[in-house]
């Protein structure tokens, strides 16, 4: 299940916008250590370091307009 803008749960698959999944085997695949190192890979995804994190520009998009959930969870 994803959710969009429209806040309603959909099957991926029936999505009008691009949804990609990051499944357990490419992550660990990955080597990555953190979301960050995992997504900056990505294309469409710019990741921005600071001292007080990252930050995830989506397609543009400053990163108050994205959100990531991880189960579920922010």
């Amino acid at each position: 299940m994803v959710v969009t803008a429209t806040r309603m749960e959909e099957p991926a698959r029936e999505s009008l916008v691009s949804v990609d999944v990051i499944g357990r085997k490419e992550i660990e695949q990955s080597g990555a250590r953190n979301a960050a190192e995992l997504l900056e890979e990505r294309a469409g995804v710019n990741v921005t370091r600071s001292f007080g994190g990252s930050a995830l520009w989506l397609r543009g998009l400053d990163p108050e307009y994205t959100l990531i959930l991880v189960d579920g969870d922010r």
